[in-house]
């Protein structure tokens, strides 16, 4: 039974499974070892997992490039360590594919990720500015296998 992972890296990011059923569960992320829990929860093999391959930018301080480097080494190191598959992928690619360049504006993601739920599931998962990248990245993995099969 396929189940795709979404991981939006960073302080305020989260984690979303859209499973065999398109059934959506959000994750929000506290800390890594929250993040451990729950990954070995939902995690299965055969499981797509895509992480949303980000950098620093220049209007970022120096404290918080570096705590949003640790954190994202830390999911990859998480990953590694429980010898789980995954593959990133670029903010343009995803949000290309799904007609939402955000520009910066997380608002217009949260509002795309409430309109392709209502073609999910009856129960619509309450969305905040970090789990919504996280159910559009899962969103975009399983579009992209859907269209390779």
């Amino acid at each position: 039974m396929k189940k795709y992972i979404g991981i939006d890296i960073g302080k305020k990011g989260g984690m979303c499974l859209i499973d065999y059923n398109q059934e959506v569960e959000l994750y929000p992320f506290r800390d890594i070892k929250q993040f451990v829990k729950d990954i070995r929860k939902i995690y299965s093999e055969g499981s797509t997992i895509m992480i949303e391959n980000v950098h620093s930018t220049p209007q970022m301080g120096v404290t918080s490039a570096f705590s949003f480097g640790m954190s994202y080494g830390q999911i990859q190191g998480v990953l590694h360590g429980l010898f789980i598959p995954y593959t990133t992928v670029e903010p343009m690619v995803w949000q290309r594919a799904l007609g939402c360049l955000s520009g910066g504006d997380k608002g217009l993601l949260l509002e795309k990720a409430k309109e392709l739920t209502l073609q999910l599931t009856f129960d619509i998962p309450k969305f905040n500015l970090a789990t919504a990248d996280a159910f559009l990245i899962a969103y975009y993995a399983m579009r992209l296998q859907r269209e390779r099969s």
